[in-house]
């Protein structure tokens, strides 16, 4: 989890138990991307307010610099381990960067029909995009290079922000910050469905499709929740009273689980008896910006 209003990078059990600063301050400063790449054991993180990609291992040691130019306001990151990649979401520059797993080669993966694009997820199977376009109040998919195969699957929604996909189901689950809704729709698009609503700015979005549920931070509500994919069940994992600030993303892994092998988006399916979460909580003093969200 991502702490922003204390900068920290937090690990949980998936019943909250075992709370653990991994990070707390410096160097995170607004951290709102994270992605767990569990074949090398790493921790991929986006530090929004210094535009920089960093990675440390899985228990927060070995902080690298990967990616420390090119970016302005970058916001999301997912992994191709198998490629070699990793995208981020630049909502500064409104388009998705490629980059290889150690930083280097950027290259443009996405530049057009993206308004303020925040997290996204990637279905390896299709080779393709879902990616919240926030201010535009889409999802739209795409292909993965070249600007091609561009389709809004969702529209009207509040500020749409995290996005879950799971392709066995043919379902893509996004977060809407400003609606405080959880909606879902088929990969085609059809069947737009608010599957919960009366959410406090919900953020970011990770699926744990061995379980079916759904795991999500709240911004205003200052917590990490769980739901089940038909919106029943809420249930709170984590809330401010743990000591936790403004919540903005989180990631979920598995000792010794390896990447799915359909598509997915990054997301790692786990058992909830076994430790899992890796939740960015962002919850930052914005010492350098102003608030951004």
């Amino acid at each position: 989890m991502l702490d922003v209003t204390n900068n920290r990078l937090l690990k949980s059990n998936a019943d909250g138990s075992s709370l653990t600063a991994l990070i707390a301050g410096a160097p995170l400063n607004a951290p709102h991307g994270i992605a767990v790449d569990p074949i090398n054991a790493h921790v991929y993180l986006v530090n929004t307010n210094t535009d920089e990609i960093y990675r440390t291992d899985l228990d927060g040691n070995n902080l690298v610099v990967l990616v420390n130019s090119g970016l302005n306001d970058p916001i999301g990151i997912e992994l191709d381990v198998a490629g070699g990649y990793f995208y981020v979401s630049d909502r500064g520059a409104n388009k998705i960067i490629r980059h290889d797993l150690n930083g280097g080669n950027a290259t443009d993966a996405l530049t057009i029909s993206l308004n303020w694009p925040h997290n996204f997820a990637l279905d390896l199977t299709a080779n393709k995009f879902f990616v919240a376009s926030r201010t535009a109040g889409e999802v739209l998919s795409a292909d993965l290079m070249g600007n091609t195969g561009i389709a809004v699957i969702a529209n009207g929604l509040g500020q749409p922000y995290g996005v879950a996909l799971d392709r066995a189901a043919n379902h893509v689950y996004f977060t809407e910050f400003a609606s405080g809704n959880i909606t879902r729709t088929a990969l085609n698009g059809t069947g737009q469905t608010v599957i919960i609503a009366g959410l406090n700015q919900p953020t970011g979005l990770r699926l744990d499709v061995a379980n079916g549920h759904l795991y999500f931070t709240e911004w205003g509500g200052q917590k990490v929740r769980r739901v089940d994919v038909d919106g029943n069940n809420l249930t709170d994992i984590l809330v401010a009273g743990d000591g936790l600030g403004q919540m903005i993303n989180l990631e979920i892994y598995t000792p010794n689980s390896s990447e799915a092998s359909e598509t997915t988006t990054r997301y790692i399916p786990f058992r909830s008896e076994i430790p899992l979460l890796l939740l960015l909580a962002l919850t930052g003093l914005w010492l350098i910006r102003s608030p951004r969200k």
